[in-house]
């Protein structure tokens, strides 16, 4: 039979570049506290001048709050520290959220997109 094999996916594909990067919140007493960023999202931060903070803001809420949140680095991986657990607490995220992170280098800001459990 002639013809390609090529089969469509029933879920919209999505590639992230360097500056995204997704998460899904497992856990709830230390992913509140700070969050582990993907090593290859460090190595792309980590040039001649690294940032020591972030200004982070969720998606859709244009300008309006934006939360200051300290990176750190621990034993060779990147986290979200002081600051990440205000704006953890302040969306009410919970076990099975989804989050997508992307960071605009020209502010310096992450922008976080929320998706719940369901």
């Amino acid at each position: 039979m002639a013809g390609s094999s090529h089969r469509r996916s029933a879920t919209p594909q999505y590639e992230l570049d360097a500056s995204e990067f997704f998460t899904i919140i497992l856990g709830t007493s230390v992913s509140s506290m700070t969050q582990r960023l993907p090593d290859s999202f460090k190595n792309m931060l980590m040039g001649e001048d690294p940032p020591n903070n972030v200004k982070v803001r969720q998606a859709g809420s244009g300008f309006r709050r934006l939360w200051d949140v300290e990176l750190v680095i621990k034993e060779g991986h990147m986290y979200l520290s002081r600051g990440w657990e205000k704006f953890y607490r302040a969306y009410d995220l919970r076990l099975g959220y989804f989050l997508l992170f992307r960071y605009d280098d020209d502010a310096t800001m992450l922008i976080v997109k929320v998706f719940n459990a369901t």
